[in-house]
This record gives C-alpha cells, sequence and structure tokens, in this order.
C-alpha cells in the first residue's frame, strides 16, 4: 500500500471518529479543550464544525482512500485545512498566548498532517 493511501486511512480513521464523537458529545469535545460551558446554540455550532465538517472531510479522505484520482484533492483538503488552522493559531499567539490542555496535541496533529501532505503532492509531481 503507497504511503498517500495509508495517510489518507490514517486521516480517514480519525476524522471518522472525531466527527462522530464531537457531533455526540460537542460539550465534552470542548471540555477537552479548556473552553466554557456552552449555550444550545453554542452546542449546535459545535455539532456543525466539529462534528459535520470533520465527517464530512473523512469522506473525501476516505474517497481518496479508495480511488486514486480523489488522492489529490484529498491531500490538498487536507493541506489547506490543517495549514490554515495552523496559520491562524500563528497569528493568535500574540493575542491568545501559549495554547495549553490537550490544545498543543491538535497543533501537534495538525502541523504533523499539513507537512506530510505537502511532502506527498510534491512527491506525487502534478
Amino acid at each position: 500500500m503507497s504511503a498517500t493511501r495509508i495517510f489518507l486511512l490514517l486521516q480517514a480513521i480519525i476524522f471518522t471518529a472525531f466527527g462522530i464523537y464531537s457531533f455526540l458529545n460537542p460539550q465534552t469535545t470542548m471540555d477537552l479543550l479548556g473552553a466554557p460551558e456552552m449555550s444550545n446554540m453554542g452546542i449546535y455550532e459545535m455539532r456543525g464544525i466539529y462534528g459535520g465538517v470533520s465527517i464530512g472531510a473523512a469522506l473525501l479522505f476516505w474517497a481518496g482512500f479508495f480511488k486514486t484520482n480523489m488522492q489529490r484533492p484529498a491531500l490538498y483538503f487536507i493541506l489547506a485545512y490543517t495549514g490554515g488552522y495552523i496559520l491562524a493559531r500563528i497569528a493568535a499567539l500574540p493575542l491568545d498566548g501559549m495554547p495549553y490542555g490537550k490544545m498543543p496535541l491538535f497543533i501537534a496533529f495538525e502541523a504533523i498532517s499539513a507537512l506530510i501532505a505537502f511532502f506527498l503532492l510534491r512527491r506525487s509531481h502534478g
């Protein structure tokens, strides 16, 4: 199995699990990040963002795992999505200070994912 397929499989599994968990338990997900208790609208929004968007992303990653012609779109999405998170987190450092709690784990996952996607895209020449 190629490195790209292995990477997309791992991303698909992680995003599927995180999306389902976050949809079913949005407040618990926020508790892990040290976020305060949310209102009903906050929970509704988190179900959509962390639940729905993660599940939607996972579907694209599954497509890339099973269909060769979907690998590059899936890799570009990973690079844009996780790379966007990293850029925003860097820009937020002077505003919010250093992250704490479980947040550094999310940041590490995002940075590693973006870098791997970047290198896999470069390696695929096209």
